[in-house]
Formats: C-alpha cells, structure tokens, sequence
C-alpha cells in the first residue's frame, strides 16, 4: 500500500535527520490522516508474540504504536526542519519561544498516549522502544 511507504519513508527519514542534523528529505508529512486503531484495526493489522514458556499469543497493539511513533516522527521533522535548514538567515537556533513549543508538542504527545503505550502499562518490546 503507498499509504505505508510514505509513512515508513517520513518516520524513517525525520529520525535519521534529526540524529545527523539534516534537513528532512520530506517538508510535510503524507497528506493522508491515520484511522483511529480502535475503531478500524484491520488498517494496521496485529502481530501476535509468543513467549516459550505459555501458549497463549499476546496481541502487540501494533495499531496503537504505529500511529504514537507516526505522530512524534510528525513533530521530530518539523523541529529538523526548523533547526537544521539551509537558509542562512533561518539558521539561528531556536528561539526561547520555540523550544517551549516543541517542548509543549512533545509533552501532549506523551501524555496523551493510549493507556495501553503509558509507562506503567509498557511491557511488549514495542511498547518499550517506544518509550
């Protein structure tokens, strides 16, 4: 699906970026909103994880981390591509201003993760890179 490509290439792309202070390949984010994972599951899928010692599978609420990491790739590229631009005049570092923004955005994200992605809730391997 080239909805998935693009959002693999823009979360891809925002956090190498971000790590090698560089522009962004991308200057928006796909034109394209996510569906919610609760009421439209079957758009992400699930993986199942099984661990050796109990035949149950533990669904990995992949819906759930997808859309998390999509939304904070969202505001790691706009802060790249305010911070690492090749504007001379632009490059000046952020302002105080800003950096509360950016700060306000990464803080909401957070907070407002699903209850199963909280910290005290975080036991899958996806939940845990994710935090």
């Amino acid at each position: 699906m080239l909805v998935d490509a693009d959002l693999t290439l823009a979360t891809s792309s925002s956090f190498v970026s971000f790590l090698f202070f560089k522009v962004p390949l991308l200057r928006q984010p796909p034109n394209c909103a996510l569906p919610c994972p609760q009421e439209n599951p079957d758009w992400y899928g699930e993986l199942y994880l099984k661990y050796p010692l109990n035949q149950r599978l533990y669904p990995a609420q992949f819906g759930e981390i997808f859309k998390a990491k999509a939304a904070f790739h969202v505001i790691l590229n706009e802060l790249s591509l305010r911070q690492f631009t090749d504007e001379p005049r632009l490059n000046t570092g952020l302002s105080d201003a800003e950096v509360a923004e950016y700060y306000m955005r990464f803080r909401d994200w957070f907070e407002n993760l699903p209850e199963s992605l909280s910290p005290r809730k975080a036991v899958l391997p996806g939940h845990l890179k994710l935090q």
